[in-house]
């Protein structure tokens, strides 16, 4: 499921990446040759190795893939995106 959240400054869009969803991540990025480079890695999880405007970065089953307000889409380790963002309120 698609939901908002915000920081302090900024709002953005993110998901986060499980096996169960990454047909809805796929759809959501509108980024169609990241998903050429969606592996399971050695414990059957999910791993997507992407390109971004900082280098190759790489995200797991459990992190957040955000939009930010450009477009640019960048993973997130979930301890740190659980600290930086919280849900945005409607």
């Amino acid at each position: 499921m698609i939901k908002k959240y915000r920081s302090k400054e900024i709002e953005v869009q993110a998901m986060r990446v499980s096996f169960g969803n990454w047909v809805q991540l796929e759809k959501w990025s509108e980024l169609p040759e990241l998903w050429n480079s969606i592996i399971l890695d050695e414990e059957g999880k999910i791993k997507i190795v992407m390109p971004t405007s900082q280098g190759v970065m790489t995200a797991r089953d459990g992190d957040y893939l955000v939009r930010f307000k450009d477009g640019k889409i960048f993973p997130f380790k979930t301890n740190i995106f659980e600290r930086i963002y919280e849900e945005a309120k409607k």
